[in-house]
């Protein structure tokens, strides 16, 4: 995935997604089968990070649709939205509430393409009746920066926002960057920016906000408005995701060993990761948390997702994954 472009393939567009790893498998089918089928009917290339490799401090995978002309990615998007609400008549992303015929989708686009559709986001989210949140982090650097797009509501408005997101794109596809961009990657394993990927590393995290808004459904990215997208450091948003330094292995296993002693031994199983922990927390203190709470996260292999709460001076935090994981996130 750090491999530069192969110069075979013609590359006008390209669209990248955040996926959960169920729904990877789902577009994948089996031995490729359905991925396969989506390139032959759209004439489109799908690239979808390896299992373990995801986008920096999420638990999804990267996947990246590319394609000659506007029209042929715009299909290929739409084949993907579509096997992916097949079995269930929504999308879930990361999240387990999804009303019927809902979706919660991520998109990554370059940051020019991302702050061209800020200026219309009004009246997308109008002719689409999708909630969408422009991330204030920026994953990458110089050309490759790239920013996320967060949609939710009707699956049927998916096509008007993937459109408008398209157009946006397109304004940037003719500068000499643009197909370095559809062929940079910056899937991590475990999504913890700053690990080795066959030598290279990944890129950090900058800035960061939180959700579509008070009450909103909002869409979980590895912590819509994720925790660990808090403000970084100076360095943040570099190379090797030095905003981010690796959690110690000896602080890690203190916090477990903490977990571990006051959990009974039924749920102490890692493979299970349908545990939820919700609480309020006092806004200052998740402030305060800044950098750690990716650490924490990358850690534990928890999802921590941090929203607005209806007393400004609060955060609601929710925490999922295994026991173990929650009741080490829950303690700190």
């Amino acid at each position: 995935m750090g491999d530069g472009p192969p110069q075979r393939m013609p590359v006008n567009m390209a669209l990248k997604m955040l996926i959960s790893p169920k729904e990877g498998a789902c577009i994948l089918g089996p031995n490729g089968s359905y991925s396969k089928q989506i390139s032959d009917r759209t004439g489109v290339r799908l690239q979808l990070s390896q299992k373990g490799e995801f986008y920096p401090g999420t638990q999804m995978q990267e996947l990246c649709i590319r394609g000659a002309a506007n029209d042929m990615v715009l299909q290929g998007v739409m084949q993907v939205i579509s096997r992916m609400s097949e079995d269930h008549g929504r999308i879930f992303g990361v999240e387990t509430d999804v009303e019927e015929g809902g979706a919660r989708v991520h998109f990554v686009v370059p940051v020019p393409s991302a702050n061209a559709f800020k200026g219309i986001q009004g009246y997308i989210q109008g002719e689409s009746s999708m909630k969408i949140h422009v991330e204030d982090f920026v994953v990458g650097s110089g050309e490759m920066a790239e920013q996320v797009v967060s949609c939710a509501g009707p699956l049927r408005g998916l096509e008007v926002v993937v459109s408008f997101l398209l157009e946006k794109v397109a304004e940037v596809s003719s500068q000499p960057w643009f197909r370095d961009w559809a062929f940079n990657h910056k899937a991590c394993p475990g999504g913890i920016p700053g690990q080795p990927k066959g030598g290279a590393g990944c890129h950090g995290l900058k800035g960061g906000k939180g959700p579509l808004g008070p009450g909103s459904p909002g869409c979980s990215l590895g912590g819509y408005g994720p925790a660990g997208y808090a403000k970084g450091g100076k360095d943040a948003g570099k190379m090797g995701g030095k905003g981010y330094p690796s959690v110690q292995p000896a602080a890690g296993m203190q916090l477990l060993k903490g977990a571990l002693s006051v959990l009974p031994s039924e749920l102490a199983n890692p493979m299970d990761q349908s545990q939820v922990v919700q609480y309020l927390c006092p806004a200052n203190s998740v402030a305060n948390a800044g950098n750690s709470l990716l650490e924490i996260s990358g850690a534990t292999a928890t999802h921590i997702d941090v929203r607005d709460a209806e007393n400004p001076a609060e955060k609601a935090i929710t925490i999922s994954g295994n026991a173990v994981g929650c009741c080490v996130v829950y303690l700190h």
